[in-house]
């Protein structure tokens, strides 16, 4: 018992809130600076989204025009669509060529410029594709491809008029728009990987050498697994990029008018179904492609980041 008068006993120190009870403390001083972002997402984001999940399952042709219910009429014809499947083929090609191509790429840039003198100067160079508009890309690649253009004109020059071909022409033009994108997106990947590769220990790569490994086994079992993390995010980023293409793909195939069906993809597909050039415009039929459209995407987004889920590496 204590014998200290009543007036001078000790007072607990009081103790710090942990856990829960530290979080309900704290969140309501954050509440000031969330709500304006909370709110500008809803406004233009969340509710038109929403807003077009609802108009999926309506018929209507734009402002000023009647809207009445269609229940899942819109998505039975997507399925139905014969045009739509080749959409849907000429995506899925796009997403596996590209991230091939890409990878390809990427691996040749990663082996040649590792221990390359320069290789910053060389980043900024292969990024440059990135950053430039994609209808700067396509109105390029149409000078490039026309059939006057200046890669028929260089082969005949060289004696080659067995290869000059039509480069724009239904047979040909998707296999040039996933050549243009594969070219376009490499860059983002090389700079990103090589940035991480800079973070890699040089110790690592000593203790290869040591064990006399080649190039090629430097970067399978040394920087492949160090940057999982980092190449599951490249990934994902390439494989969004390549599911919305829509500028190349417009510039190339529809100065004449629309892209045909061999060459559009979902993004296109859902700008045409939406616009007055395909006849009347379809926004009931149009937002039940977006709203598939966003469920493929997650569902791939959310495979590919299972798949390439790193655990933490120790060394």
């Amino acid at each position: 018992m204590s014998i200290l008068p009543s007036g001078l006993r000790r007072r607990r120190a009081p103790q710090p809130r942990t856990g829960a009870a530290a979080v309900r403390s704290t969140a309501p001083s954050l509440w000031p600076f969330v709500l304006p972002a909370l709110a500008v997402y809803v406004v233009l984001y969340l509710g038109p989204a929403l807003f077009g999940v609802y108009v999926s399952f309506m018929r209507w042709e734009g402002l000023g025009s009647p809207m009445t219910f269609a229940g899942l009429a819109n998505y039975r014809r997507m399925l139905a669509d014969s045009g739509m499947h080749t959409v849907l083929l000429n995506t899925l090609l796009l997403m596996v060529v590209g991230l091939v191509g890409i990878g390809i790429v990427t691996l040749i840039a990663m082996l040649v410029l590792q221990r390359m003198r320069g290789r910053r100067i060389v980043r900024v160079v292969v990024f440059v594709p990135y950053l430039i508009s994609p209808i700067a890309i396509g109105v390029a690649f149409g000078f490039l491809l026309d059939p006057q253009g200046l890669l028929n004109v260089s082969l005949s020059s060289l004696g080659l008029d067995s290869l000059r071909q039509s480069w724009l022409g239904p047979d040909l033009v998707f296999k040039c728009v996933m050549a243009a994108v594969t070219w376009t997106l490499s860059g983002l990947a090389i700079v990103l990987l090589l940035a991480v590769i800079d973070s890699i220990p040089a110790s690592l790569y000593e203790s290869a050498d040591l064990a006399g490994a080649t190039a090629w086994q430097r970067l399978w079992y040394v920087t492949l697994p160090m940057s999982r993390g980092v190449l599951g995010v490249v990934v994902t980023l390439c494989l969004i990029q390549l599911m919305k293409v829509f500028d190349i793909v417009y510039t190339l195939t529809g100065a004449s008018g629309t892209p045909p069906y061999s060459a559009r993809t979902f993004a296109v597909e859902q700008y045409v179904t939406m616009s007055p050039f395909g006849g009347r415009p379809d926004f009931g039929y149009g937002s039940a492609l977006g709203v598939a459209f966003v469920v493929l995407v997650t569902i791939l987004v959310v495979l590919l980041r299972r798949l390439l889920r790193s655990e933490p590496v120790e060394y």
